[in-house]
């Protein structure tokens, strides 16, 4: 695997783990204003 390629490859798991954490904090926020 190339340094590029690990770059990238990187890139994408970031990418996706930032996606995942901010739906899940999204989340969080709705089921905190429906609580009040």
């Amino acid at each position: 695997m190339s340094h590029q390629e690990m770059v990238d490859y990187a890139s994408e798991l970031a990418n996706e783990w930032l996606a995942q954490s901010l739906s899940d904090r999204i989340a969080a926020a709705e089921n905190t204003e429906q609580d009040t």
